[in-house]
């Protein structure tokens, strides 16, 4: 097994695996890790009702709708000019009496028309959406009228959008096995799906049910849907010689735009500057865009995009254009349509690209983030998704001038982007920043660390390169990629940098920022090199294992940083501080607060 690249995050994140391996590292047990698994979804708009399952009302059973009725109602669904849907779904009636104006969720819209006495939503793929969950409660057919108290069954499909394809990666989530049949023209097919286990739905139409093992007459339909095309396209095209401020996705036009002539010769002159990813081409106009018309006239040189996130293809000078089919109905969702220029790269990590770039709809220069997803297995789908979702909330509630911003995000193409900070303090070998950016950097990072345990958030990657600085605008922690809350299992991290007490102690805690703080403010000081580059690294995931290399090599490793630390002047603040960051007990370490006190009070005495 081959090392990661040199001081990159190594992101091991199956908590389940890294436990388990914790506890066979604890009886000598250790062995192979099972199998990947993934994390809740945020997003769970629920087709059933909330009440308690005891006062659940049985209502008759209403007739399976024949497969002409359905497709008729998809077809309608389909072609609604109002409608912008990724997917279709028909269901039963509910039983609980609950009225149907209870569904809030903005990614579903209720059809005015149903199949049968079924009845269909419409689901939306917004920016923020990487996933679709449907739940949805069901009975043994061998009950016609069920008892009050009866607990019943629980559908739970999630559906995982591929950024690159118009298939959809659908997993079932729920207590029992289910049927998957696939309804198209040419016939069905039906596969059986354990639970736990993910199937590729393509465009068409499919069907869930359950029972009916021996017997498909049986068998009880729970729910059909229609998997539709995205309703987005990307293009990708180099950089046109053009005159400042002229943007692709202008609301105006050019005056010589009105002249078909000059037209044709704009288009024969950019035709070899243009390349269309085949993505979801748009069908009809989209009301109320800003889009240029000119992008839909551009003669354009096509290839096949074979998978994964389309704005990996991005290289520096390059531009992205992402056109969203707006309707009215729709026509609230924010930053669906605009473009994205790449300027120049920031960093290639395993798991992410990172380059600064031009957002059109924002004013100031950003910081794309895309994850790294290429398109290989279902598994990287649901974790890159997983890790999407998991960043952008923390992002979304962290508002401190310390901590980057969130200026914008994209799932449907495993996209954030955020404000663009000065260098970080990954730079030379040896350090070269003065007392006075130690004593910055200090300040404000415990300003930062303070913010995050208030909120019981652990970072989990705090180094040098996650840490931007400049003297004007101070020291900014990036980077919530790892980030977990206080607690939970969240293996992981870059090896340096992490507190004595991981490989014993599974849940990641504060504690573990301030001693990672301290790593990267020993480098600061001029105390050590900076460790990526001096200091072979080891695979984390082999930590547990007390007898192998990995465990051995980070022993040496804490052993030098001890040295380091005894040669710290604790007469100077900024190292007294940094000499108690490094306390290797857990229990005894320096608190974040008790930090930031310390600043608070000196800086009176500074300005006295």
């Amino acid at each position: 097994m081959s090392l990661p690249p040199e001081g990159s995050t190594q992101p091991f994140s199956n908590s389940a695996e890294w436990q388990g391996r914790l506890d066979r590292a604890r009886t000598g047990l250790l062995g192979s890790p099972p199998a990947l698994s993934s994390t809740p979804s945020e997003l769970d708009h629920k087709l059933a009702p909330t009440r308690r399952e005891s006062e659940i009302k049985p209502a008759p059973r209403t007739a399976d709708p024949q497969l002409a009725e359905l497709r008729e109602a998809f077809r309608n669904a389909s072609l609604a000019s109002s409608l912008d849907a990724r997917l279709v779904v028909a269901y039963p009636p509910r039983r609980s009496g609950r009225n149907d104006d209870s569904i809030t969720d903005s990614a579903v819209i209720r059809l005015p028309w149903g199949a049968g006495d079924w009845d269909m939503v419409g689901v939306v793929q917004r920016t923020h959406d990487v996933d679709f969950t449907i739940s949805l409660p069901f009975y043994d057919r061998s009950y016609d009228t069920p008892p009050p108290h009866l607990i019943p069954h629980s559908l739970r499909c999630r559906l995982y959008y591929d950024p690159a394809k118009d298939d959809c990666l659908l997993v079932n989530r729920s207590d029992t096995p289910i049927y998957l049949s696939c309804l198209d023209s040419m016939g069905s097919s039906r596969d059986h799906v354990l639970t736990g286990q993910n199937r590729v739905v393509g465009p068409g139409m499919w069907r869930i049910s359950v029972g009916g093992d021996d017997d498909i007459a049986e068998e009880q339909h729970l729910l059909h849907m229609i998997i539709l095309r995205r309703q987005y396209s990307v293009t990708i095209r180099k950089a046109p010689k053009k005159l400042p401020g002229d943007s692709i996705l202008s609301k105006r036009s050019a005056p010589e735009e009105d002249s078909e002539e000059a037209a044709g010769s704009k288009r024969r002159r950019r035709e070899d500057d243009v390349t269309e990813m085949l993505l979801a081409p748009t069908t009809r106009a989209a009301a109320g865009t800003s889009v240029n018309p000119r992008i839909l006239t551009l003669d354009t040189r096509r290839i096949v995009h074979i998978g994964g996130t389309p704005l990996l293809n991005l290289s520096d000078g390059e531009s992205a254009i992402v056109r969203m089919e707006q309707s009215e109905a729709m026509a609230s969702r924010d930053l669906a349509s605009y473009e994205l220029s790449r300027l120049e790269r920031v960093a290639n990590t395993p798991s992410a690209s990172l380059f600064t770039g031009r957002h059109s709809e924002l004013s100031e220069n950003i910081v794309a983030k895309v994850m790294r997803y290429e398109g290989h297995r279902a598994e990287d789908l649901i974790q890159t998704a997983n890790n999407w979702k998991r960043e952008k909330r923390f992002l979304e509630q962290l508002h401190h001038r310390n901590i980057i911003s969130l200026k914008a995000f994209d799932g449907r193409l495993f996209a954030i982007y955020v404000e663009h900070l000065p260098p970080s303090l990954h730079r030379d070998i040896n350090s070269s920043f003065t007392p006075q950016d130690a004593y910055s950097i200090v300040r404000d990072m415990s300003s930062a660390l303070a913010f995050l345990a208030a909120r019981q958030i652990v970072h989990n990657d705090i180094k040098p390169a996650n840490i931007a600085y400049s003297p004007q605008r101070g020291a900014v922690l990036l980077d919530f990629g790892m980030a977990s809350s206080e607690g939970e299992i969240r293996p992981g991290g870059t090896p340096w940098y992490l507190p004595p007490e991981f490989a014993v102690y599974g849940p990641r805690t504060c504690p573990g920022d301030i001693w990672a703080l301290g790593i990267t403010m020993a480098y600061v000081l001029g105390k050590i090199g900076l460790p990526e580059r001096t200091v072979r690294g080891w695979l984390i995931r082999d930590l547990p294992d007390k007898y192998g290399g990995a465990y051995s090599q980070m022993n040496d490793w804490l052993n030098g940083v001890s040295r380091a630390r005894e040669a710290l002047n604790c007469q100077n603040m900024v190292e007294g501080l940094v000499f108690r960051m490094l306390e290797g007990k857990k229990a005894l370490r320096i608190h974040a607060t008790e930090i930031a006190s310390v600043f608070e009070r000196a800086t009176p005495a500074l300005h006295a």
